[in-house]
């Protein structure tokens, strides 16, 4: 039997009391563009992204090219292109950079010029994401969808402020998608743009299809052969009446501007009512004789649905309040859905989560390897061009190290302050990179989409993660190569022979409060999350002893203070390079515990959305 490239059947998705999707059943095939239309809050997102593997199902059966798109996530995601309605793209990345980053993740990758050529960006490959205008994002947004060579392409809202040449574009690209026998699932509140790509069309409201076919299908469907017509507002119907010698209640005015003449479309009718507008000097447009628009059809339908259900619904009545409201059925399924993440933990040694085998392209290799090289070098190279980010971790801890080494304000209990402080500021620099950059940069990522993209491509979680562990690492060689030379300027001596031990703890240390920064990033949004790290940060500062001997703090604070990493990292930093003496067993066994217990937390709630 014949696998269908799209397979959902009996589709329930629910959160909580919501019913986003229910009961829906539809099906597209290799070479086929189905283009699934209804209104805000009709469950259009909710079931793509189950499609996507984004979501879970509550109920039915969902494959993508026979694939299961939750367990079997890992295998299906080299053989589908997502395009995101907004954002998704690195913003201080070119354009060819970053579809260079995405081929890197297929083994099988168009070539990132031919893809320009073919989307109309080759003039701008050297411009950044967010300095290409609305249009020129979404037809970017499609190269990246299609860089993987898929067998199925999910296109959300494609021509969105889309010039017309970008239009042109868009549509020969899903043409030539067509012909090479990728199947196309594509979502638009732009009828005229569905009537010119789709061969299939399904309607839903309030997450039930109400109308399925082909275009022409839809359009003849009860159409009985009238006349359907666009003129200026409140033209004179008992005139037009006369003129066409038909009863009074076959001309309606459906709404303003837009006319229905029920009778037969004859040749003489539709020379009648062109020679009456003529006479009246109307103007005559979307003329349709005989079937009517995919706009007419979908209204129709959309509104007769809404009339039977216009009573109490119970659950559905919450669908009602989220279509006031374009993005309210998103925002609840971002609150409700469990995400990615909890499938793929065990997806690059080659299984999916239910233990069968995955094929080649899921297993450790080579080419898995160079995926996880190109993103370690995206990752370091945003890292450093951030200015923000180089003034936390490297600028701000050379002005602490010099102002309180000059200048005698801190209780450091020597006589020469750098001794103590050069080891606390390494810390504080250690601290503010793995922690506050790394919350801080993936929150936004998630913010702009950058991490929802991802997920649909085989980069994977374990090399996403990996790659910014590496930009942290280099970060923080940076912050020695700059900070050891300041220090012993200022007349620091430590001690060569704890320096392995240093190092030992300064990885413990970035896997702890890396753990941490990626759990913020992982449940609060993008704004309090910078809030939070950053106050995090500060609070961790003042009772660590970084600055300050812990013995400075009260008793019972000092007690609560050794049990946090800041205070660990600081202790053992201190006594391996400046006062020649062994870690306490506390210290090595705190950074542990946090290198263990806050990289999991963060997995268990890391999302890719």
């Amino acid at each position: 039997m014949a696998v269908h490239a799209i397979d959902c059947r009996g589709l329930v998705v629910r959160y909580g009391a919501l019913v986003a999707v229910d009961g829906l059943s539809l099906t597209a095939e290799r070479g086929q563009v189905l283009a699934l239309l209804g209104p805000n809050g009709a469950g259009k997102t909710s079931t793509v992204e189950t499609l996507e593997g984004y979501r879970r199902a509550t109920a039915g059966v969902v494959r993508v090219l026979g694939c299961d798109p939750i367990s079997q996530h890992r295998s299906l995601v080299a053989r589908i292109g997502v395009m995101l309605q907004h954002g998704g793209v690195y913003p201080t990345i070119s354009t060819r950079r970053v579809l260079e980053l995405f081929a890197s993740y297929y083994e099988d990758a168009e070539d990132p010029d031919a893809l320009l050529e073919l989307v109309g960006l080759r003039g701008l490959s050297s411009t950044p994401w967010r300095r290409l205008s609305g249009g020129e994002q979404q037809r970017l947004s499609m190269a990246l969808a299609l860089v993987g060579r898929p067998e199925v392409v999910f296109l959300d809202e494609p021509t969105a402020g889309v010039d017309p040449e970008g239009r042109l574009a868009i549509r020969a690209v899903i043409a030539a998608l067509r012909d090479r026998a990728t199947c196309v699932l594509l979502t638009t509140h732009e009828l005229p743009e569905t009537e010119r790509l789709a061969d299939e069309v399904v309607i839903i409201t309030r997450g039930r299809a109400v109308a399925s076919g082909s275009v022409a299908e839809l359009a003849g469907a009860g159409a009985q052969g009238g006349i359907h017509f666009s003129a200026p507002p409140g033209v004179d119907l008992n005139g037009l009446v006369a003129a066409l010698e038909v009863d009074a209640s076959s001309v309606v005015e459906e709404e303003a501007g837009r006319y229905v003449v029920k009778d037969q479309a004859t040749p003489a009718r539709l020379g009648k009512l062109a020679g009456w507008l003529a006479e009246h000097d109307l103007p005559l447009a979307d003329l349709h004789a005989g079937r009517r628009s995919l706009e007419e059809v979908y209204l129709e339908v959309t509104r007769a649905r809404s009339a039977r259900e216009e009573e109490p619904q119970g659950a559905n009545e919450d669908a009602d309040d989220e279509a006031d409201d374009g993005r309210a059925d998103e925002e609840e399924e971002e609150r409700h859905a469990p995400g990615l993440g909890e499938d793929q933990l065990d997806a690059e040694d080659g299984k999916d989560t239910s233990g069968s085998p995955v094929g080649p392209t899921a297993r450790l290799s080579a080419h898995a390897l160079r995926r996880l090289a190109a993103q370690c070098g995206a990752e370091v190279g945003m890292t450093l061009r951030r200015g923000e980010s180089l003034l936390l971790t490297i600028g701000i801890p050379v002005v602490l190290l010099v102002f309180f080494s000059e200048v005698h304000l801190l209780p450091v209990g020597t006589a020469h302050p750098v001794a103590f402080l050069a080891p606390g500021i390494l810390a504080l620099a250690v601290m503010g990179t793995s922690m506050v950059n790394l919350s801080i940069g993936t929150g936004f990522e998630r913010s702009y989409g950058v991490l929802k993209r991802l997920g649909s491509t085989p980069l994977g979680r374990p090399s996403l993660l990996g790659a910014k562990i590496a930009a942290i690492v280099v970060v923080e060689a940076l912050q020695v190569v700059v900070l050891v030379p300041v220090s012993l300027g200022l007349g620091w001596h430590p001690s060569a022979a704890g320096a392995g031990a240093a190092g030992v703890v300064v990885l413990l240390a970035t896997a702890g409060f890396g753990g941490i920064g990626l759990l913020l990033a992982g449940v609060l949004r993008a704004e309090v999350n910078l809030a939070a790290a950053n106050g995090l940060w500060l609070l961790l500062l003042l009772v660590s002893g970084m600055l300050a001997p812990l013995s400075k703090l009260p008793g019972w604070l000092e007690g609560v203070a050794k049990a946090l990493p800041a205070a660990a990292l600081a202790q053992a930093l201190h006594d391996s390079l400046g006062l020649r003496v062994a870690v306490p067993a506390w210290a090595w066994l705190v950074l542990a515990c946090w290198a263990l217990v806050a990289p999991t937390a963060a997995a268990l709630t890391f999302r890719w959305e």
